[in-house]
C-alpha cells in the first residue's frame, strides 16, 4: 500500500498550513484560544468554503469536490498544528456524513449546499444526561414534528445555524431518528460554554419545538447507522488534529532544547533529554501509522471501520497526552504559562482525547468488537 501523498493532496496540505499559520499566529497575550464570542466569525467560515475545505468529502453530484476523508484529515492535521479556533471538526467533519447520506430530498440537497457554500453552519446535538437510550422525544404531528428533551456537550453549537438532533419516536418503538432544527426556532435554548482548550460547546434544551415534516433527515431504519459512521469519522478527525498538535509540540520542544542553556551548554546536549525527544518522536510516528490504519478502514465493513477507529482513538489519546506532558516538562515552569504555546497544545489534546469517547471507552469498544466477531 502506497502511503505517499498525491500531488493534489500535498498541495492541499501545504496551502492549509500556510493559510492557517498566517491567519492564526500564536498570541501569548490572547489567553485561551478560540473566538471571543460564542457565535464566532461567519466571515472566517465563508473563507473556508471559498478554499473548498467544507466540500472536500461531499460528492460532486451534491455540489462538493468528490474527494475522501483523507483530504479532511490532512486539513485537520494542520488545524491542530496551528491551534486554529474555527470549528471545522465539530461542524463540517462531524456533520458532513450525516447530511450527505441522509434521505434524498430537496431539503436535504439545500442543506448540503448550505454546508458546502458556507452559508449554513451545523452542529450535532446527540449526547444526553441519561446513560442508556435516547430520552429526547419526537412526536409526529399532522404537519410536522414536536421535539422535547435536553442535549449535552453539543460541539460548535453556539456557532451553528442548524442543529442536527437525535430523538426517539414512540410510534417506532423508541427507535432514533435524525432531525435538522434551525437554531433560532422557538423553544430551542442554549447554554454556551468553553471547553478546557477554549473552543465552544453548549447544552441544548428543547421545549415543545415544532418543525416541518421535511426536517426529518433520517428515520429509525437509517439514523443509527448514519450516526455511527459520522462518529467514527469524527474520532479519526480528532486523531488527525491531535497528530498536528503532537508534531507542533515536538518541533517547539526541539527548538527549546537548542536555545535554552543550562550549566553552560544547551539543554539538547544532555543525553537524557535526547532520549525523551526520541520517545516523543516515536509516539508521533506511531500515531500517524494508526491514523492511516483507521483511514484505510473507512471503506470496509461497519464492524471493521468501528474497530479501526476505536484502535486509533484509544492509542492516539494516550500517545498525545504523553507527548504534550513531555513537552511541558521540557520547558519546566514556563510550560504551564499562557505565554508559551506548548501548554495551549496540551489543553487542546486533553479536550480532543475526551471528545467522542476517551481512550478507555474506545479500548472497551475495541474489545467488544472482538467478542462480537468471536
Amino acid at each position: 500500500m502506497d502511503f505517499n501523498l498525491s500531488e493534489e493532496q500535498a498541495l492541499l496540505r501545504d496551502s492549509a498550513a500556510r493559510y492557517l499559520r498566517d491567519k492564526y499566529p500564536f498570541d501569548p497575550r490572547g489567553g485561551l484560544r478560540g473566538w471571543a464570542e460564542p457565535s464566532g466569525d461567519k466571515a472566517d467560515w465563508q473563507v473556508l468554503a471559498e478554499l473548498g475545505w467544507l466540500g472536500l468529502s461531499v460528492p460532486q453530484a451534491q455540489g462538493g469536490y468528490g474527494l475522501g476523508f483523507v483530504e479532511d484529515a490532512l486539513v485537520l492535521e494542520e488545524f491542530g498544528r496551528a491551534l486554529a479556533p474555527a470549528p471545522f471538526l465539530g461542524s463540517a467533519v462531524l456533520c458532513t456524513p450525516l447530511l450527505r447520506n441522509a434521505a434524498a430530498s430537496l431539503h436535504q440537497q439545500a442543506l448540503v449546499q448550505g454546508l458546502v457554500q458556507g452559508s449554513t453552519r451545523f452542529a450535532l446535538a446527540h449526547l444526553e444526561p441519561e446513560v442508556a437510550g435516547c430520552a429526547t422525544r419526537a412526536r409526529c404531528l399532522a404537519d410536522g414534528w414536536e421535539l422535547q428533551g435536553r442535549k449535552l456537550l453539543a460541539l460548535a453549537a453556539p456557532q451553528a445555524d442548524v442543529l442536527l438532533i437525535t430523538a426517539s419516536d414512540p410510534d417506532a418503538a423508541g427507535a432514533t431518528s435524525l432531525f435538522a432544527v434551525p437554531a433560532t426556532v422557538p423553544g430551542v435554548h442554549m447554554r454556551p460554554y468553553r471547553l478546557v482548550d477554549g473552543q465552544w460547546a453548549a447544552d441544548v434544551v428543547l421545549e415543545s419545538v415544532r418543525i416541518g415534516a421535511q426536517e426529518c433527515l433520517a428515520g429509525p431504519l437509517q439514523a443509527s447507522a448514519l450516526l455511527e459512521e459520522a462518529l467514527d469519522h469524527a474520532c479519526l478527525g480528532a486523531v488527525a488534529e491531535m497528530l498536528g498538535c503532537m508534531e507542533a509540540v515536538l518541533e517547539i520542544s526541539a527548538q527549546h532544547l537548542k536555545t535554552r542553556v543550562q550549566f553552560g551548554k544547551p539543554l539538547g546536549a544532555f543525553q537524557a533529554l535526547q532520549h525523551r525527544m526520541a520517545e516523543m518522536f516515536l509516539e508521533v510516528q506511531e500515531t500517524r501509522s494508526i491514523l492511516y490504519h483507521g483511514l484505510s478502514g473507512l471503506s470496509l465493513s461497519a464492524h471493521e471501520r468501528k474497530r479501526r477507529a476505536s484502535a486509533a482513538k484509544a492509542y492516539a489519546g494516550s500517545a498525545a497526552r504523553f507527548v504534550g506532558q513531555q513537552g511541558i516538562q521540557m520547558h519546566g515552569g514556563l510550560g504551564v504559562t499562557e505565554e508559551v504555546a506548548v501548554g495551549h497544545y496540551y489543553r487542546h489534546i486533553v479536550a480532543l482525547e475526551r471528545l467522542f469517547g476517551d481512550s478507555a471507552a474506545h479500548v472497551a469498544r475495541f474489545a467488544a468488537g472482538y467478542e462480537e466477531a468471536a
